[in-house]
C-alpha cells in the first residue's frame, strides 16, 4: 500500500492484515516502484495525490515495468470526483475507491480483481 499520510496506511494494514493480506508499505510512488519490482506483490492500493510521485504517475511506469504490467492496482483518492477517479483509471488503475475507505467497497473490489471469494465466520449456539 502507497500513501504519503502514516495513518492512512495504519488504517488500510488494520483492515487488511487480520484478514491474511501480507501488507508492505511505501511513502510515495517512486519508493512503490521499489518496492513493487522488489516484492511483486498481488495487489497494490495507492493514493492518487502524493509527493515526489503521484499515483498515476507511478501507475504509469509500473504498467511500462517488465513483469509489473499486469499487476493489480487500486487507486485510492480523498478527491473523490468523476475527473480524478478518470485520471486514475487512465493511468492504468484496475479500480479507483474514495476516501474515506469503507471497509466493504474495498473488500469487494480486491475480491474482483484477485478473484477472492470472501466467506463470513458463521456463530454456532450450542
Amino acid at each position: 500500500m502507497v500513501d504519503d499520510a502514516p495513518p492512512n496506511r495504519a488504517l488500510l494494514r488494520d483492515m487488511l492484515a487480520p484478514l491474511g493480506f501480507l501488507v508492505a508499505e511505501a511513502a510515495d510512488g517512486e519508493e512503490a516502484l521499489q518496492l513493487a519490482r522488489r516484492e511483486k506483490p498481488d495487489l497494490l492500493l495507492i493514493d492518487s495525490v502524493m509527493p515526489v510521485l503521484d499515483g498515476p504517475a507511478a501507475i504509469a511506469q509500473l504498467r511500462a515495468s517488465p513483469g509489473l504490467e499486469q499487476l493489480v492496482v487500486v487507486s485510492i483518492s480523498a478527491t473523490a470526483t468523476e475527473a480524478e477517479e478518470q485520471r486514475c483509471l487512465a493511468a492504468g488503475a484496475d479500480a479507483f475507491v474514495a476516501k474515506p475507505v469503507e471497509l466493504q467497497g474495498l473488500l469487494e473490489a480486491i475480491g474482483r480483481l484477485l478473484r477472492i471469494e470472501w466467506r463470513h465466520a458463521r456463530e454456532e449456539t450450542t
